[in-house]
């Protein structure tokens, strides 16, 4: 009223939702605006029997100005699930909104409205009105939508509240649709809806909505409509569009045994996979890091199982990273429970340890991430900041920021304190941006060597990798070997079973040729010219992996009439017509079904291994790019059909190659679009070995004791007479006392094998021979022979330098060595001669030999184990015994004979001097077997 004062104006109210009419016996609720308490406050207390209670139900702060004299003070009322709903306005204008989620009064069929007012003030109310009329204000259409972001699956949208009753109070709920098209007031219901929980702010509240669900790399629609309690909808907003980010994501959900994470991470020591989660199994916040990924702009993590709100908050989201490194340094977006209230911090991270707190904040949603709940941060990084939005489970939950920029690494991973399944990792994903391939590398697979008609025993393996380092997935790798003919690329089998193949990679016989075109696959086909000539075909080979019934697709090009037609053989069989595109033209390249015109056919029977199709010159500019081998009669193909050497989830492209019948080497070229390729060497064996030929080196001459000047080389070959690569040879030298290099080899590429000898000191003559074994264990022909002849420095004489006629004590060592010099027909010093030095009276010892006992076998019974010796694996007399079969020396050797599969022997400890030269010497004849 006019005549109010402030006071008065705030201790005048409305009663509402009263029970009954009589004053002293009303039930229901009071509402006022309280000017004069500390701060001001909109206050809902409950009236029982006509008096308000001690303590309000409700109280916020006024939105609005205190009420003045001649003001409108209106209560709207609206009860749902939720409780009773008071949205209180002065003039029209939003005071606040009051609630009881208890529903304490108010809930009988009949209420009555009226007014309270405290006596003893300056009061009076001018008019009152009150009315159950049903709520026809719609609220206001939003005219401010604007898209605020974007991820590869989710788009947040940001907008100005309206109202419930156009701009007054609070609307009911948003209905956000979507739409790959531009939306309208016709379409709006045909859209995609948005699943939006958000329940709408008071008018004038900037609102931020999340939608989810999106796909990567597409450009959407977006508009809203707000709706009240009762239904009523707003006009359509305004109509805003953005595209969804292009990312590849990388997922690991640890589903393996462990307990290490895997050569694809580095990781602190006790974080283990445990249960197909990730825990901190040991003590402190430990990292783990991805490496494989570089650049994201998006990372999440998923709680595991069994985390609880205390476990969500011991760890988080490991940030730009500096290395894959187990202690990086970095960012760390962790959660809080602090200020009675559910927090996101930003920390930094240095070396692994956890630094100072950059930046903190309330969740916006104050919900309590659990069990499953998947917490997702997307980079905005600009030259002034470094900020991140935090999302929990696609709804924004706080953006932080670091003004200073303190790191800048290119990593990302989580970080766990010790906590067990309580704060376990189920799942960690990164998403970086798809960019163009900037390097093709080469893996693995060079240099390998393969036998003729034979695929190498590994593939060829390379990776695709854009400029940041994360691998280009899904993109064609081309593979090419030179020469052609010598080798052919087999296509790695497509997930639908087909089998592709280009037809420029089989055999052309000219005058067919290869041409270009840049909408053929890989660029490249062949055809007949329109010329006159022999006839000319292409033959192309592919590998069947399961018998059936397969149905031959070509891409192919006719591009004026006559109509295209080809001679066909499938396996060398009976040759037929083939006509393609049943005789129309079309000047563009198109998929056709070969069909076998005379039989009416398009099924073709294949067993299990190698075949071929062969396409023989019938009529002149016939196109032909490639085929296609299926089973499925359903599938038609389309585009290109890439024949399978597309770049995995990691980059990775392979290729297996099958040699040809030609021995030597091969080079295959692996290349991507314009990119430097990259280049394998591998090659060819002949097959199985069948022969040996002296190659090089024999009957030479030189100085005894010195090295040939070449070595004695062999060369080993198969029955076609390819060379042999990887035959293992062995060198024996059968007479004379030199030296071999090395007494076994192995060929290489060219079938050579080869050893040098070092001429004997003794003997003029040495003698050689190479052997080698068939697969099947036989002797791969009569061993190689090479003689060898020392001309010179052969010893000659022997002499008495020092030591002679000496006296000492009985069992005492005499003063001075005995010395002795050996010397060549020229009185030149001979070294490396072997000598014996023997006692021959009186019982005494050469110092060096009194070390072996039972040296020549010669003090033990014929057949009997030799004493002094000890047994290898046991061996026995019926395998180790002396004889008298071939001694070099005395009346006895020591023969080994056994068909254990364990090698037996003897042997023997033996004190050396130190500081002192010996030389060990044996004489050995291997009857058969190998003697080491």
């Amino acid at each position: 009223g006019a005549g109010t004062d402030a006071v008065g104006r705030a201790f005048s109210g409305l009663a509402v939702m009263i029970d009954n009419p009589v004053f002293n016996k009303a039930n229901g609720y009071l509402i006022f605006h309280n000017s004069q308490s500390n701060p001001k406050s909109l206050r809902l207390y409950e009236i029982k029997n006509g008096v308000p209670g001690a303590s309000p139900i409700d109280n916020i702060v006024p939105s609005a100005s205190d009420p003045q004299g001649g003001d409108v003070f209106q209560v709207e009322i609206a009860s749902d699930a939720q409780g009773h709903k008071f949205t209180v306005t002065i003039n029209g204008a939003l005071d606040g909104i009051l609630r009881d989620s208890e529903r304490l009064q108010g809930n009988l069929s009949e209420l009555y409205a009226g007014v309270q007012i405290n006596g003893n003030t300056s009061n009076a109310v001018d008019d009152f009105f009150a009315t159950t009329a049903a709520d026809l204000v719609e609220p206001d259409e939003i005219t401010d939508l604007k898209f605020l972001s974007a991820t590869s699956s989710t788009a947040t949208l940001e907008f100005t509240a309206t109202g419930d009753d156009g701009k007054i109070g609070a609307a009911s709920r948003y209905d956000v649709r979507y739409s790959t098209g531009p939306i309208n007031g016709s379409n709006f219901n045909s859209a995609n809806p948005a699943n939006i929980t958000k329940a709408p702010n008071v008018a004038g509240t900037k609102e931020q909505v999340t939608v989810s669900g999106l796909d990567g790399g597409v450009e959407y629609f977006f508009a809203i409509k707000v709706l009240d309690e009762v239904g009523n909808a707003s006009k359509l907003s305004n109509v805003v569009s953005g595209a969804t980010a292009l990312l590849a994501t990388k997922k690991d959900d640890f589903n393996r045994t462990g307990p290490s994470l895997g050569k694809d991470w580095a990781a602190g020591p006790d974080m283990k996979i445990v249960s197909n989660t990730v825990q901190n199994t040991g003590n402190g916040l430990q990292a783990a890091v991805l490496k494989t990924r570089r650049n994201a702009q998006e990372v999440s993590i998923m709680w595991g199982p069994e985390v609880n709100g205390d476990g969500a908050r011991a760890g988080g989201v490991l940030l730009m990273a500096s290395d894959s490194i187990a202690n990086p340094s970095g960012y760390l977006i962790k959660r809080l429970f602090r200020n009675n209230r559910e927090e996101v911090a930003l920390y930094n991270i240095v070396d692994g340890t956890l630094g100072d707190e950059i930046d903190a904040g309330p969740s916006l949603l104050q919900a309590t991430p659990d069990d499953s709940s998947i917490i997702t941060v997307i980079y905005d990084i600009q030259d002034g900041f470094n900020a991140f939005n935090i999302f929990v489970d696609g709804q924004i939950d706080r953006i932080l920021s670091d003004t200073q920029k303190r790191q800048s690494g290119k990593y990302a991973g989580f970080m766990l304190e010790a906590g067990g399944p309580a704060n376990a990792i189920e799942y960690f994903s990164l998403a970086a941006p798809i960019k163009p391939a900037a390097k093709l590398s080469k893996i693995s697979g060079d240099n390998q060597v393969g036998q003729v008609n034979q695929a190498l025993p590994e593939p060829l393996v390379v990776k695709l990798l854009d400029d940041d380092n994360n691998p280009v997935v899904g993109k064609p790798v081309n593979f090419e070997v030179t020469p052609a003919g010598n080798a052919t690329v087999d296509v790695p089998p497509a997930a639908d079973g087909g089998i592709r193949a280009e037809a420029e990679a089989g055999t052309v016989q000219a005058p067919m040729e290869i041409r270009n075109d840049a909408e053929a696959s890989r660029g490249k086909y062949v055809l007949y010219p329109n010329i006159s000539g022999p006839d000319a075909s292409v033959k192309l080979k592919f590998k069947i992996t399961k018998a059936g019934d397969y149905y031959i697709w070509t891409r192919s090009r006719k591009n004026v009439l006559p109509s295209g037609e080809w001679f066909v053989k499938v396996d060398g069989g009976p040759q037929f017509t083939y006509l393609v595109f049943d005789g129309e033209v079309r000047n563009f390249w198109d998929w056709d079904r070969m069909k076998n015109v005379s039989q009416g056919t398009d099924t073709f029977t294949f067993s299990a291994g190698e075949h071929t199709v062969e396409f023989i010159a019938k009529r002149v500019d016939t196109w032909l790019d490639k085929i296609l081998v299926i089973t499925n009669p359903n599938f038609v193909p389309n585009g290109l059909e890439d024949p399978g050497f597309t770049t995995d989830g990691e980059g990775f492209s392979s290729a297996q190659i099958v040699f040809g019948a030609t021995a030597g080497q091969i080079t295959v070229s692996a290349s991507h679009a314009s990119l430097a390729p990259v280049s394998f060497k591998a090659n060819a064996s002949g097959g199985p070995a069948t022969g040996m030929q002296l190659t090089s080196g024999n009957n030479q001459s030189g100085a005894a004791g010195q090295a040939l000047a070449q070595p004695f080389v062999i060369t080993v070959r198969d029955a076609a007479n390819n060379v042999v690569a990887g035959q293992k040879v062995s060198w024996v030298l059968t007479a004379g006392d030199g030296i071999l290099s090395n007494y076994t080899s192995t060929t290489g590429i060219d079938g050579k094998a080869s050893a040098t000898l070092t001429l004997g000191v003794s003997q003029a003559v040495n003698k050689v021979e190479a052997r080698s074994l068939k697969q099947d264990g036989s002797a791969l022909g009569s061993p190689i022979v090479f003689t060898a002849n020392a001309t010179s420095g052969l010893p000659k004489n022997l002499g008495l330098v020092s030591g002679n006629n000496q006296t000492a004590a009985v069992r005492a060592n005499v003063p001075n060595d005995v010395v002795v010099r050996v010397t060549d027909a020229g009185s030149n010093a001979v070294a490396r001669v072997p000598l014996e030095i023997n006692v021959l009276r009186g019982g005494g010892a050469v110092a060096a030999e009194a070390n072996v006992g039972n040296r020549g076998f010669e003090s033990t019974t014929n057949g009997s184990f030799p004493s002094n010796w000890d047994a290898e694996n046991s061996a026995g007399a019926s395998e180790a015994k002396t004889s008298t079969n071939a001694p070099h020396g005395g009346a006895r050797s020591l023969e080994i004979n056994s068909g254990r599969t364990a090698e037996v022997g003897v042997s023997q400890a033996i004190d050396y001097a130190a500081n002192t030269n010996y030389v060990l010497s044996f004489w050995a004849k291997v009857m058969s077997g190998t003697a080491r």
